[in-house]
């Protein structure tokens, strides 16, 4: 009867229970049970000791469920902020001689819970011709905000339209938003950038902080990382990290897909970390103290298409799920898959990802949720009302976050102890 009564309490729906009383709750139950189990002459003691109370427990809390549906929808609703922000460096880059130019936007899991916040903020990075990064901080203002930024001061403003009235020299240029970062970074006074409702582009001077972004860091691709993993794959600081920037990547795919920061494949030569001081990775300190493995960023290259508004080229349907599954057995396995694609002379990654998933599936460290997140990834199905894939759909985006996210979160957290710190916007 007491485990009845436990069980009722802990599925209750009810937003006023917090996690420590239902915790509570659980490991009265999970006594319980022991208790009548070792009672039990039919020796199913084993058994019962077996059971996970808490991946139960978790199954059946309705609250937090819609707390991870809520979750999955705000951070879909990024993507058009982030848009945004990459048409008015267009619209920038459009103000001299186009060459090719390269951007840089940081993934990492958006404060979706924190209802004080109001700003979506962004790490942009724009590298110059030498490849050197200048790093600046986004603010995104919401339409509850002033159409005007406030009254402090500007120092860049860059028209909407692509029609510019005025010879370029007296318009400020992408390469005036790196310099005046630059300034900032050596007054250690960070830089912010406000995009207003009309879509202009102002600086603000912040308030003095003790962080300066390096500007002198290397940058590496997953690629050039995953190279490195090798010597250490057998580390278990390294495979927390990797079970972090695989929560990271599969949040990033709801804020970045199918935009402009997600360029012809999301592959691992499309994801970059930066690197901390030499970029000779091989000496010295372990990958974790020389690369930011938790803040990843999305590369692009701006194009005459992007200056003009052309449109670009339509991926194949489920292409970004299908690279997200080929990047999440990537870092499982510490390298890319190319060399196994070039081996059966062909170009199928995802079929050949599959042949690989399932030659790996029984492995030790390969765990049921990590397996299942890339299957679903390499193999999607659609929302069944719909039968649509995208994430446009809301539906779809509610079966992504249980299939893929939820299940890799339960990977990081059933295997490592971590807490929400390791997502805030911070330097490592």
């Amino acid at each position: 009867m007491i485990c009845t009564t436990l069980a009722k309490q802990i599925l209750t729906d009810d937003a006023t229970v917090d996690n420590s009383t239902k915790d509570e709750l659980v490991n009265k139950l999970e006594k319980l049970c022991l208790d009548a189990a070792q009672q039990d002459a039919s020796g199913q003691q084993d058994v019962w000791k077996r059971i996970k109370l808490g991946s139960t427990a978790n199954h059946v809390k309705p609250y937090e469920r819609k707390q991870q549906v809520r979750r999955a929808h705000t951070t879909f609703q990024l993507r058009g902020d982030s848009e945004k922000l990459y048409k008015v460096i267009c619209r920038a880059c459009n103000c001299q001689p186009l060459k090719q130019r390269n951007v840089g936007l940081g993934l990492a899991v958006h404060d979706h819970d924190n209802a004080s916040t109001e700003d979506l903020c962004f790490q942009l990075l724009l590298f110059g011709p030498d490849d050197k990064v200048c790093k600046v901080s986004i603010k995104m203002m919401k339409a509850s905000e002033p159409a005007e930024p406030p009254a402090k001061k500007v120092r860049i403003a860059l028209p909407k339209s692509h029609v510019m009235s005025e010879p370029c020299d007296k318009v400020q240029r992408l390469h005036d938003i790196c310099k005046e970062t630059q300034l900032a970074q050596q007054s250690k006074a960070p830089l912010q950038l406000v995009i207003d409702e009309k879509g202009d582009l102002y600086t603000i001077s912040s308030a003095q902080s003790s962080i300066t972004p390096p500007v002198q860091d290397p940058v590496l691709s997953l690629w050039e990382v995953m190279s490195n993993f090798k010597l250490n794959d057998r580390k278990w600081w390294l495979q927390r990290e990797k079970a972090i920037l695989a929560v990271i990547l599969s949040y990033s795919l709801l804020q970045l897909h199918e935009s402009s920061w997600w360029q012809t494949l999301w592959n691992s030569e499309g994801i970059s970390f930066h690197g901390v001081g030499s970029s000779n990775l091989t000496a010295g300190r372990s990958p974790d103290q020389r690369i930011r493995l938790r803040r990843p960023f999305a590369r692009s290259v701006i194009t005459e298409a992007d200056v003009s508004g052309g449109p670009g080229a339509a991926p194949r349907r489920n292409a970004h799920l299908h690279a997200l599954g080929i990047i999440l057995l990537e870092i499982y396995l510490d390298r890319p898959i190319k060399d196994d694609v070039d081996a059966v002379g062909g170009t199928d990654y995802r079929a050949v990802a599959q042949d690989l998933l399932e030659k790996h599936s029984d492995d030790m460290d390969m765990t049921p949720e990590y397996l299942r997140g890339i299957r679903f990834c390499l193999c999607p199905h659609p929302n069944p009302y719909s039968g649509s894939f995208s994430f446009v759909d809301k539906g779809f985006r509610e079966i992504f976050y249980t299939e893929v996210i939820s299940l890799l979160e339960d990977n990081l957290m059933s295997r490592f102890e971590v807490n929400d710190t390791i997502w805030q916007n911070r330097e490592d």
